[in-house]
């Protein structure tokens, strides 16, 4: 048990509907932040009732919150004034919110109305162009209490996928580690860090979590039988099972892109290398053989290679090899030690953990995987455990930044950075694909 112990710590503690479309067209730029200018009107009340202003300025928040986060569009409110002013004429309040979208030069904005039917809240929104007004999408929602932020977040997608034809990540949620009740156990929030909960109450140590390709489960470590051996948590069932307990280490899963297999790291014989298995026969087959330790396999978008963490030329780096394990070459030589790699979904990026050896902390890296340049995108306390959102513009991680260790995102290239998690000691985010339903 002391040597699995010894070699964990060297594993683990890695400081609707379209209607007369616009040809408005959404380009992304060098910065990965959209050109196009983007509008939000406050929703509008249409029938007066208990808690429905409360409602209302909390689908306006979540709605610009994801536009923004989504980096798609330079988005802009109304003026002070023009956005508190009250209307008796709804038609006065249509034209003068819709000059001053034009003088504002927005080329495409959103309003809605909002009232409550019953138990269920109902929002109207229309997309338009300040110009013409033509519609681009009008869609009706209903949303009850308990599940009206993810109705908004649903209502964020529907707009960008409108705008851009690709899939807004408002409705994904990270799934962490955290020692909150004084055990490691399994948590998950929105990716807005609203709704935490926590999955696993085994009361023992959990690590490492990573999704399923469909969303629909959780692969982690856990020592709750007192080895660490790998479960699943299915996230629809809210049921755990245990997957693979080989004698030794059986940690730092990650799932194939098509959902058929798993890279993962074993120490069933004797030393802690990669393997494949398929998911669903439990069929192994080893990729690695150096006298490191080989650990942390991240898949490649395509499923044709694996990023990981080796020290076989005497300290940790980030390797790329095939799938089948030939071509194995070295990535990064930042500092002396590279760990935790995460590839990006895009494909052209991995973020990884770097330490400098001047400034002695750990602080998150991307290289270009084709040109292998390489930029710090963090800087402030110990940064570790990187991960990617699903659309490839974020990366969450864990920070201590400031004092205890707490869940982070920011932008690929560093410039946004936003809190997710709050108390506890928090660890190993990990992102849900996009949710489609």
């Amino acid at each position: 048990m002391l040597i699995v112990s010894c070699v964990l710590a060297a594993l683990y503690f890695l400081p609707g509907t379209a209607a007369g479309q616009e040809e408005i067209k959404v380009k992304i730029g060098s910065s990965g932040r959209g050109e196009v200018r983007f509008g939000v009107e406050p929703f509008v009340i249409t029938a007066p009732s208990d808690k429905i202003e409360q409602y209302r300025q909390i689908a306006y928040s979540i709605l610009l919150w994801d536009l923004r986060f989504s980096l798609r569009f330079d988005v802009d409110e109304l003026d002070d004034d023009l956005r508190s002013r009250m209307y008796t004429d709804p038609s006065k309040m249509r034209k003068e919110r819709s000059k001053a979208w034009l003088d504002k030069g927005v080329d495409v904005f959103v309003r809605g109305e909002i009232s409550k039917e019953d138990l269920e809240y109902k929002i109207a929104i229309t997309l338009n162009g300040p110009a013409s007004e033509a519609r681009i999408l009008e869609k009706t929602y209903l949303a009850k209490r308990s599940d009206f932020r993810r109705v908004i977040h649903q209502m964020s997608n529907d707009i960008i996928y409108a705008m851009t034809g690709e899939h807004g990540i408002g409705r994904t949620s990270i799934a962490f580690i955290s020692k909150r009740t004084g055990n490691k156990e399994l948590f998950l929030a929105d990716c807005d860090g609203f709704n935490e909960k926590r999955l696993t109450g085994n009361r023992s140590i959990n690590l490492s979590p990573a999704w399923s390709p469909f969303g629909d489960e959780i692969i982690f470590t856990s020592f709750r039988d007192g080895n660490p051996d790998l479960f699943i948590f299915n996230v629809l069932s809210n049921s755990t099972r245990k997957y693979i307990s080989y004698p030794g280490i059986n940690s730092a899963a990650s799932w194939s892109p098509d959902g058929k297999e798993i890279a993962l790291t074993l120490s069933k014989d004797g030393n802690p290398e990669i393997y494949i298995v398929e998911f669903w026969t439990g069929k192994i087959r080893r990729l690695t053989y150096s006298k490191g330790i080989d650990t942390s396999p991240s898949w490649s978008p395509t499923g044709k290679e694996i990023t990981f963490t080796s020290d076989r030329a005497g300290t940790p780096a980030i390797y790329v090899m095939s799938k089948d394990g030939s071509n194995v070459r070295r990535l990064t030589f930042v500092g002396n030690y590279n760990a935790s790699p995460a590839w990006s979904p895009l494909g052209d990026r991995i973020a990884f953990v770097g330490r400098s050896v001047d400034e002695g902390n750990t602080d998150l890296y991307v290289v270009d995987v084709t040109s292998k340049d390489v930029m710090r995108i963090s800087a402030i306390g110990d940064n570790v455990d990187p991960c990617w959102s699903p659309d490839g513009y974020h990366v969450a991680f864990a920070s201590n930044r400031n004092g205890a260790y707490d869940i982070y995102t920011i932008t690929w290239d560093g410039a946004k950075l936003h809190r997710i998690t709050y108390s506890g000691q928090n660890y190993s985010p990990a992102w849900s694909p996009v949710m489609l339903k």
